[in-house]
């Protein structure tokens, strides 16, 4: 009898449902309807669009010269394979470089229809930096330089950010930063990029960049496994270091990780996977979490000097450890995002692992991971109680969602982990 009324009321509630939906519908209501994303149009001057902050940037460094046919039949089929393809590896942005101005529009369409973003860059731009050595038109005008480039590719729904300059030194920067004073004039939907290699900290105060990457490149030829080197600078020594400096020196920016992903003979290897993870863990365990960008896609006829050889072929093993990477910052990166390291340091039993608290605004987080690519880490953890002036009462793995507690009258939470060669894990600080 029970089982009769309830299947009752559920009919009637059903019924009901469908005519309310029904008076809706007749009424030019709209139930849902499903985020897109907007077609561009060339002569389109609608209001500049807005910034994406909800697109966490997952990149790869993408060569156009010397990989893309110039027949634009030709280019499109090529780029929508190797979008496709970079999609299945779990990139939704891409670093363009060495491409024609001319040639930009088509790579924008093409990265639209297969959803990626773009971090675009402008001839005209370079050439007023270098500058006026390659064009002379642009010696004097950072502003119409810039306005001609935001009108031809502003309003584009694939442009992501304005790809400025490459490994710039302080001879160009007062130039770099008239261009990038103009970029946030014109375009402040579109962030500026660029990529940093010498006096990093120096560039980014003077040109007044939001954002920092650092193309360290850290796995030398000769390096033993997982021996991550600093081979911009004297001093400090090691990669996790380096990135420590830069971070300290360039307070209230975004910081974006680079993971090396080349060799180039004499000078640095291809790394193994287990150490693309300690590249990716250690610039999380620095603070930078605001992106990631593998460098690069393209493998030429040398073996190992991009991701990718012709027909998109990888090898099995690299194709699963560069899928994990993209699957974890795709999760974690959100989460983590302007989250800062702290000071206060968490204790290990046997100094296997290494741990960094990680303050967001609002979230707090604990990174372990196991630096050795290798052999399996085997630790413990302690989680002091107290974190930032804030009590901690459970720990939770993002991922398993495992849960450590605190036990009553305890001052730490202790945390066994197991880790392989160069793995992490990402703890969640939760109060009582």
């Amino acid at each position: 009898m029970i089982d009769r009324q309830l299947s009752s009321v559920r009919t009637r509630r059903l019924i009901v449902g469908v005519v309310l939906a029904a008076g809706l519908i007749a009424a030019g209501c709209e139930l849902f309807k499903a985020p897109s994303v907007p077609r561009h149009s060339p002569g389109r001057t609608s209001a500049r669009p807005e910034s994406r902050p909800d697109i966490y940037p997952v990149a790869v460094w993408y060569y156009v010269r010397s990989y893309v046919p110039e027949l634009q039949n030709q280019a499109r089929n090529v780029m929508t394979g190797d979008f496709a393809h970079l999609r299945s590896l779990g990139f939704n942005t891409i670093v363009a470089d060495a491409i024609e101005d001319d040639r930009r529009a088509l790579l924008l369409d093409v990265a639209q229809r297969q959803s990626v973003r773009v971090i675009l860059p402008h001839n005209g731009t370079t050439a007023y930096i270098r500058g006026g050595r390659s064009d002379r038109t642009v010696r004097s005008s950072p502003a119409s330089v810039v306005g001609q480039n935001v009108q031809r590719v502003g309003h584009h729904p694939a442009l992501f950010m304005h790809y400025v300059y490459d490994a710039p030194f302080l001879d160009v920067v007062d130039r770099l930063a008239r261009i990038v004073k103009q970029y946030q004039r014109q375009d402040p939907g579109h962030p500026v990029f660029v990529s940093l290699s010498q006096d990093v900290a120096a560039l980014a105060r003077q040109a007044d960049l939001p954002m920092v990457l650092w193309d360290n490149f850290p796995l030398a030829e000769d390096a033993g496994p997982g021996e991550l080197r600093n081979r911009r600078y004297d001093a400090p020594p090691t990669h996790a270091d380096a990135l420590a400096e830069i971070y300290a020196q360039t307070p209230d920016r975004q910081h974006w990780a680079m993971i090396q992903a080349l060799a180039m003979p004499g000078r640095i290897r291809m790394p193994a996977p287990a150490e693309w993870s300690v590249i990716y863990l250690t610039s999380l365990a620095a603070g930078f979490v605001d992106g990631v960008v593998f460098y690069r896609y393209h493998a030429a006829e040398r073996p190992d000097s991009g991701l990718a050889s012709a027909n998109h072929t990888m090898s099995p093993e690299r194709t699963a450890a560069v899928r994990r990477i993209t699957r974890r910052a795709l999760k974690w990166g959100p989460m983590l995002r302007r989250s800062r390291p702290s000071p206060q340091t968490v204790r290990t039993e046997d100094g296997r692992l290494r741990a960094v608290l990680l303050i967001g605004p609002k979230r707090r987080f604990l990174l372990a991971f196991n630096p050795d690519v290798v052999t399996f880490g085997y630790d413990t953890l302690y989680i002091p109680t107290t974190v930032q002036g804030q009590p901690v009462a459970r720990a939770v793995n993002v991922d398993e969602l495992k849960r450590f507690v605190s036990p009553a009258g305890r001052a730490e939470i202790a945390v066994k982990l197991r880790l392989r060669p160069g793995e992490g894990c990402l703890l969640e600080l939760f109060g009582p």
